[in-house]
C-alpha cells in the first residue's frame, strides 16, 4: 500500500491550529471558491476560460491565485471560504489530460488522497493559503470525497467501464485493490441500499464506490483526515455525496478529524430526506430543500410566499438544529440563480433572505457579479474573465452590507446565532423574516415584484416586528431611519421589489453601519384604501378617449363605460401621457386592468397581450403606487 505524510517534515515544526467547532462556525459567513475557476496566480487573465470546452478543462486558478484575492473576499465582511477538494484527481486519456468528460479540474475524480492536486499548487502553497486565512481572523474549510475515486474508462477494451470493463484499481492511493470497492451497479435512487453500494459517474468517467461500511476502509480514512487537518491547520470540512456514503461512516471520522464542523451534502429537494443525515457525526447538511423553496419563491412574481415560510416551518420541524446547516442559494452543481431571472432586484432579495435565514450562508462565488451560468460547467466560470473582481459592484456591497449587521446582531447579542427564524407576516408578494431576541432582532422585509414593483408603504404591527413604540429603526440597505409609531408600528418604504432589512438604530452603536443616513418622518395610523396613479403613454387622436377597465368596481368590473377615464392634460407628441387616479382601492387587493382607447365611432381598442395584473399596495396607511404602461401598436 502506497501511503505518503503529507509534507513530511515540512510542517514538523508549524504550531497546530485548533479546529473551530461546530458551535463557532454559527457565526461564520462562507464564501465558496471552484480552486480552478477563482483566481490565476499572480492575477493573471489567460487562459480566458469561456467556451463550453474550455470551461470542461482546466483553466489554472490556484492556491496563490486565492491568496492575491483575499481583500476582495473579506472586503465583503466573509469570514471562512470553502474550497475544492484538494487531493490528486486522475487524468484523462489526451496528451492534455483530459476525457470526454473534461478534465478533473473540480476535484471530485480522486486517485492519491496523500497528494495535492498539482495542478491548484504545492502543499506548501496550501500551508501558505490557511495560514493568510487564520492571519486574517478568517477559517479555511476544505471539501473532501470519501464515497468514491475516479476513473477514466478510455483504456477498457469496449470503451466503458460497466461490467464487461475492467478498473485498474492499482492506481489509488491507499486503496489499492479491488477488495475496498463495491462491485459495479447503477445506481437507483428509489432503493436506500443501491444509493449506498452502488456506483456514481458514467460510462466515460465512473466513480467507483468505496466499502464505506468496511472498518478497514474506516480506519484508513481516519487515519488520512487526522493528518489532513493537522498538517493544513483545516478549521472545517464540507462532505461530497454524503447520502451515497452512509451515515454510518461519520461518527468515527468525526472524532478523527478532532469534532470540527462538517456539513455534508445531502441533494434532495424534501426536509423529511434530507434532516435524518443530520446526526452524530455530522454537525450540518447543505439546506438544500430551503434552496429550491427560495428558488421558487423569488424567480418571478409567481413565486410561492407561503411556500416559503411553509419550508421555513418544515425543516424546523424535521432537522435537530437548523441553526448549524449551510444555508445557500447557488453552487457549482445547480444553475445560478440569474439563468432563471435577469431582475438583479430579485437576485437581492434572495441573497440576503439566504444570508439571514437560520443556519451559515454561503455564497458561491460569481454571485456578487451577477454571474448567470445556467448549468455544468457554464455556472463554473473563470471568474477573471466572466465578471471580474468589481467591488463597486451593486451585489458585492449588498452582500457586504448584509454580512455587516448579521455580524452586528452576533455582536450585541450572542444568542442570535442560535435564535430560531420566524415568518409573522406574508401576503402573495411579500415575506417579512424576524429573527434575534427582542432589542436586537433583524428584521427581513422581501419582495418577489421585481424592479418594475409598485411604490407602497408597508404597515408592520408592533406583534410582528418586536419593536417599541417610538423606537428608531435603521434600514441598512438604503441608511434609512424610520420612527415607530406610538403603538409600535413601523411604516416601510417599499418599492422597485427591493429588500429592506431593519434593525434597532440604538444596538448599532460602535459599528460602522449607516454612519451617514437619511430621515424618513413617523408616520400616523389614520389610514385609508389604496390610491394608485395609472401614468398610459399611447399615441390618440382628437376626439378619442383612454380608460383603465379591470375586474374590480373602482375600474367598472370590465364594463368599459363604468372604468377609469384618464386625462390628458400633459399629453405631448413627444410623450403622449393619459394619466388617471383610482382611490378606494383595497390594499394588497389583487386585480388584472388593461388600458382600452375609445375611438370617436365609440368602438374599443384594448390594450395587446394578456390582461394585466397588479397587486395594489399596502397594508399600510394611505398606500400609494403609480403604474406605467406602454400602450404599443395604437
Amino acid at each position: 500500500m502506497r501511503v505518503a505524510t503529507f509534507l513530511g517534515t515540512l510542517l514538523a515544526s508549524q504550531v497546530t491550529v485548533s479546529a473551530l467547532s461546530p458551535a463557532g462556525w454559527r457565526e461564520q459567513s462562507i464564501y465558496q471558491v471552484v480552486t480552478d475557476r477563482f483566481a490565476l496566480t499572480s492575477g493573471g487573465s489567460s487562459p480566458s476560460c469561456t467556451s463550453d470546452f474550455q470551461l470542461s478543462i482546466f483553466c489554472n486558478g490556484t492556491f496563490r491565485g486565492i491568496i492575491d484575492k483575499l481583500d476582495y473576499i473579506q472586503g465583503m465582511g466573509f469570514t471562512a471560504m470553502w474550497i475544492s477538494p484538494i487531493v490528486e484527481n486522475i487524468k484523462g486519456g489526451t496528451p492534455d489530460g483530459y476525457t470526454e468528460d473534461g478534465s478533473a479540474y473540480h476535484g471530485y475524480w480522486a486517485q492519491d488522497i496523500y497528494a495535492i492536486n498539482p495542478h491548484f499548487g504545492t502543499p506548501e502553497d496550501l500551508v501558505a493559503l490557511a495560514e493568510a486565512l487564520h492571519n486574517r481572523g478568517m477559517y479555511l474549510m476544505v471539501d473532501i470525497v470519501v464515497n468514491h475515486m475516479g476513473y477514466y474508462c478510455g483504456k477498457a477494451e469496449d470503451g466503458h467501464c460497466g461490467p464487461q470493463g475492467t478498473i485498474d484499481y492499482s492506481i489509488y492511493n491507499p486503496f489499492n485493490s479491488e477488495k475496498y470497492f463495491h462491485p459495479f451497479c447503477e445506481i437507483n435512487y428509489n432503493n436506500a441500499t443501491s444509493i449506498l453500494v452502488c456506483w456514481e459517474g458514467d460510462e466515460i468517467v465512473p466513480l467507483p464506490d468505496l466499502r464505506t461500511e468496511n472498518t478497514t476502509v474506516q480506519s484508513m480514512f481516519d487515519t488520512w483526515i487526522t493528518e489532513l487537518v493537522k498538517n493544513y491547520t483545516i478549521d472545517g470540512l464540507r462532505i461530497d455525496s454524503l447520502q451515497q456514503s452512509g451515515s454510518f461512516f461519520f461518527p468515527s471520522f468525526y472524532k478523527a478529524a478532532g469534532e470540527l464542523y462538517m456539513v455534508g451534502e445531502v441533494f434532495q429537494e424534501y426536509p423529511a430526506k434530507v434532516c435524518p443525515y443530520q446526526q452524530d457525526g455530522m454537525p450540518g447538511v447543505l439546506n438544500y430543500p430551503m434552496f429550491y423553496y427560495i428558488t421558487d419563491a423569488f424567480q418571478d412574481s409567481t413565486g410561492s410566499m407561503s411556500g416559503l415560510a411553509e419550508g421555513i416551518s418544515y425543516m424546523q420541524g424535521n432537522c435537530s438544529d437548523t441553526t448549524l446547516l449551510g444555508s445557500f442559494l447557488e453552487n457549482q452543481d445547480n444553475p445560478r440563480f440569474p439563468s432563471y431571472t435577469e431582475d438583479i432586484t430579485r437576485a437581492k432579495n434572495a441573497i440576503a433572505f439566504t444570508m439571514l435565514q437560520d443556519g451559515i450562508p454561503i455564497i458561491y462565488y460569481g454571485q456578487e457579479q451577477h454571474l448567470n451560468g445556467s448549468g455544468v460547467p457554464q455556472n463554473r466560470e473563470a471568474l477573471w474573465s466572466s465578471g471580474g473582481y468589481n467591488t463597486a459592484s451593486m451585489l458585492y456591497n449588498m452582500i457586504k452590507e448584509v454580512n455587516a449587521i448579521r455580524t452586528q446582531a452576533i455582536h450585541v447579542s450572542q444568542s442570535f446565532v442560535t435564535e430560531k427564524i420566524t415568518t409573522p407576516y406574508y401576503d402573495n408578494h411579500t415575506i417579512v423574516t424576524r429573527k434575534g431576541e427582542t432589542g436586537s432582532q433583524i428584521i427581513g422585509v422581501y419582495s418577489n415584484l421585481g424592479e418594475n414593483g409598485a411604490y407602497y408603504n408597508l404597515s408592520l404591527k408592533s406583534a410582528v416586528t418586536g419593536f417599541g413604540n417610538e423606537e428608531k429603526i435603521m434600514e441598512i440597505l438604503t441608511c434609512t431611519l424610520l420612527t415607530t409609531s406610538s403603538d409600535g408600528e413601523i411604516i416601510v418604504p417599499m418599492g422597485e421589489g427591493q429588500p429592506k432589512i431593519l434593525f434597532p438604530f440604538a444596538r448599532l452603536s460602535g459599528s460602522s453601519i449607516c454612519k451617514s443616513y437619511k430621515t424618513i418622518s413617523p408616520v400616523g395610523i389614520d389610514c385609508e384604501p389604496a390610491t394608485i396613479t395609472f401614468d398610459i403613454l399611447v399615441n390618440t387622436t382628437y376626439g378619442e378617449s383612454v380608460v383603465v377597465a379591470g375586474d374590480i368596481p373602482e375600474l367598472g368590473d370590465w364594463n368599459v363605460p363604468d372604468g377609469l377615464y384618464l386625462n390628458a392634460s400633459k399629453y405631448t407628441t413627444e410623450n403622449p401621457l393619459w394619466t388617471g387616479t383610482a382611490t378606494g382601492i383595497d390594499p394588497q387587493e389583487v386585480f388584472q386592468w388593461k388600458p382600452v382607447v375609445i375611438l370617436t365611432n365609440g368602438s374599443y381598442v384594448y390594450a395587446p397581450g394578456d390582461n394585466i395584473e397588479t397587486v395594489a399596495p399596502g397594508p399600510g396607511c394611505n398606500p400609494t403606487a403609480t403604474i406605467k404602461y406602454v400602450f404599443s401598436g395604437q
